[in-house]
Parts: C-alpha cells; structure tokens; sequence
C-alpha cells in the first residue's frame, strides 16, 4: 500500500510542478472521497494542488481517493438515518426518491 502512496505522492508534487501549465488550460484539480485515510503528508499534497488550481475554470480533473460503493452506501445510510430521523436502523431499503429527497443525489437523470 505503501508504494501506492508513494505514486500518489509523486503525481500530486508533479501537479504542483505543473502549475503553470494547468493554468494555460485551465485545469482545475479537485480529489473526492475519505481523505482522513490517506497519510498526512498526502493530505497536504493534494490541499495544495486543489488550491493552486482552484481559479482554473475550463476543465476539471477529478480524481477519486480512497472511494468504494460501500463507502458511499455507508453515507447515504447515515444521512437518511439523519434526514428521517430514525434510530436504530441496521438496514434501509435504498431508493432512489429517498435519495433525491436528501438532496444526495442530483436526480436529474
């Protein structure tokens, strides 16, 4: 897991490298998921190139970390626990209408 990191590592400070570039084209860098699981060090990495690309605004790479189905199942289960007020729920029924109801989901497809 570790080498994984390291990549990740690596891409992020070469993001940073490229800064200049990505302003050209207008390249924003926006990473989605469960960062608290990432190493700190990484967590900074991608804080900064999130930053220093913030203002591009003609495209948008996204880059998914630490991001599973049971993750995101995980969350909309907690926000509808939330959302409904229900307690001691072990499991939910997922539907979409309950989804679009929490706003978790644009529902426009």
């Amino acid at each position: 897991m570790s080498s994984l990191m390291d990549l990740a590592s690596q891409k992020f400070r070469r993001i940073l490298d490229e800064r200049a570039r990505l302003a050209s084209h207008g390249v924003r860098v926006r990473v989605l998921g469960d960062l608290n699981r990432l190493p700190e060090d990484l967590r900074a990495l991608i804080a900064q190139a999130q930053e220093a690309t913030v203002a591009n605004k003609l495209r948008t790479l996204n880059v998914a970390f630490s991001y599973t189905s049971r993750e995101e199942l995980a969350q909309v289960r907690l926000l509808m626990i939330h959302f409904f007020d229900l307690r001691d729920v072990t499991f939910i029924y997922v539907r979409r209408r309950y989804i679009c109801r929490i706003g978790y989901d644009s529902c426009t497809r």
